[in-house]
């Protein structure tokens, strides 16, 4: 599941990109979204506090993008841009 934060903004697009991707990656990881989202991306951020999520279905996988493209998204790296429509 993807998420929503509040307040607005206090995750970033290069966050949501990691989050994505790893959900994308690990399906005990997108499971755990759908069922705790906000201990889950504060743990996978490392926030403590100031973020409340909210879940909404995931999108789906892009599939021009291989695993190690979504590794490396995961890891930060911004030089992938994906096109997601819900």
């Amino acid at each position: 599941m993807a998420a929503v934060t509040s307040p607005p903004g206090s995750i970033t697009p290069t966050q949501w990109g990691q989050i994505l991707a790893k959900a994308w990656l690990d399906s005990e990881f997108a499971s755990n979204l759908a069922t705790l989202p906000t201990e889950t991306v504060k743990g996978f951020l490392g926030i403590e506090s100031g973020v409340n999520v909210d879940i909404f279905p995931l999108p789906p996988r892009p599939e021009d993008l291989t695993d190690e493209q979504l590794e490396a998204i995961k890891a930060g790296d911004r030089s992938y841009h994906v096109e997601l429509t819900c």
